[in-house]
C-alpha cells in the first residue's frame, strides 16, 4: 500500500543521495572539530569564532531535523512537505560550514596569524611617527614667529622671503598632522584586527586599510613639502643684507635663523626615519590583498551543497 513519500523509501538512488550527504555533513563536522581547536586560532577575533561555531551548531541541528523527518517516513508517518523544508535548510546550513571550513583552512594555510604579528612589528615603526606631534607645535610656533617678523619690517623683498616661508610652513603642517593621524591609528591596530581584516569582515578595516594604502602617499606629500620648507628656510637664512638702511629687518631674521634651523634639523631626522616606512606600507597592503585572494580562492574551491543536492530537492518535489 502507497503512504506519503513511499516511492522515496523505495528510490535505491535517492537512498545514496541521502548517504552522501550524511558523508559530506561527517566531514564537514570533522573538519570544523580539527581546525577550530588549532592554537594558531588564538589570534582570531573571538566574533569569527562564535560565528564559526553557530555554522556547526547550525548544521548539526538542520541535520537532526532533515533526519527526524526522514525517519518518519520511513514510519510510513511523515510529511513529504516538511522533508523537504528540512532538506532545503540542511542543505543551506550544510554548506555554510563547509564554506567556512574552506576560509577557515585558508587563513590557517597561509598563516594569517603569524602575518598578522609581522605586519604589527612593520606598523609600530609608523606608529612612531606620531613622534611629529612635536615637529608639528614647532611648525605653529615657528609659523607665528614668522608672521611676527613680517609684520615688524618695512623692507619689500624681506616681506616676501618672510612669506614665502610662511607658505611652505603651511605645506608641511597639514601631511605631517596626517602623519600623525596614521601613526596614531597603527598603534591602534592589534593582530586581531589585522586578522579580522584579512577574513574580510571587520568593522575596523577601514582603519588597516587607512594605515597601509593612505600611508605612503602621505609620507610622499610630507616628503616634498619638507623640501620646499628647507628650501624657503635657507632662502631666509642666507638673505644677504646690502643696506644699513635694513638694520631692524637683518635683527629680525638673524632673531629666527636659530628656530628655522632646528625645526629644518629636526625634520630632517624625523623624514630620514620616515620615508623608508613607504615601501613597508606597499607592501604590507599587497600582503593583505594575496591573503583575500587566497581565500576568495578557498570559497570557490568549497563544495556548494545547495547546487549539489538539487536533484534531492527535485525527488522530493516530485514525491509530493
Amino acid at each position: 500500500m502507497s503512504y506519503e513519500g513511499s516511492e522515496l523509501v523505495e528510490d535505491d538512488d535517492f537512498k545514496k543521495f541521502i548517504a552522501k550527504m550524511e558523508d559530506d555533513a561527517d566531514k564537514a563536522e570533522a573538519q570544523w572539530k580539527s581546525q577550530s581547536t588549532k592554537s594558531d586560532l588564538a589570534d582570531f577575533p573571538q566574533g569569527f569564532m562564535t560565528q564559526y561555531k553557530g555554522d556547526c551548531d547550525d548544521m548539526i541541528k538542520a541535520q537532526r531535523d532533515f533526519n527526524g523527518e526522514w525517519t518518519k517516513i520511513v514510519l510510513k508517518r511523515g510529511s513529504v512537505n516538511k522533508l523537504l523544508s528540512t532538506h532545503m535548510n540542511y542543505t543551506l546550513n550544510l554548506g555554510a560550514l563547509q564554506n567556512s571550513n574552506a576560509r577557515c583552512e585558508a587563513l590557517l594555510d597561509v598563516g594569517v596569524n603569524v602575518r598578522a604579528k609581522a605586519w604589527i612589528l612593520r606598523l609600530t615603526e609608523l606608529a612612531k611617527a606620531a613622534q611629529a606631534a612635536q615637529l608639528v607645535r614647532e611648525l605653529g610656533d615657528l609659523k607665528r614667529e614668522l608672521e611676527k617678523a613680517k609684520d615688524e619690517v618695512t623692507d619689500a623683498e624681506v616681506k616676501r622671503v618672510l612669506n614665502v616661508a610662511i607658505s611652505a610652513v603651511v605645506l608641511v603642517v597639514a601631511p605631517e598632522s596626517a602623519v600623525i593621524e596614521i601613526g596614531v591609528a597603527a598603534g591602534g591596530l592589534t593582530a586581531h584586527l589585522l586578522v579580522d581584516h584579512a577574513w574580510g569582515q571587520s568593522t575596523d578595516k577601514g582603519a588597516a586599510v587607512f594605515v597601509a594604502g593612505d600611508g605612503p602617499a602621505v609620507i610622499a606629500k610630507l616628503g616634498e613639502g619638507v623640501k620646499k620648507f628647507a628650501g624657503a628656510a635657507a632662502a631666509v637664512a642666507t638673505f644677504k643684507f646690502d643696506s644699513d638702511e635694513v638694520a631692524e629687518a637683518k635683527a629680525v631674521v638673524e632673531r629666527i635663523r636659530p628656530k628655522l634651523k632646528k625645526v629644518v634639523d629636526d625634520q630632517d631626522d624625523f623624514i630620514a626615519g620616515l620615508l623608508p616606512m613607504s615601501p613597508k606600507l606597499r607592501q604590507l597592503d599587497t600582503e593583505m590583498d594575496s591573503v583575500l585572494q587566497e581565500i576568495g580562492r578557498a570559497k570557490a574551491r568549497s563544495y556548494n551543497a545547495a547546487k549539489n543536492y538539487d536533484a534531492m530537492k527535485n525527488a522530493i518535489k516530485k514525491a509530493k
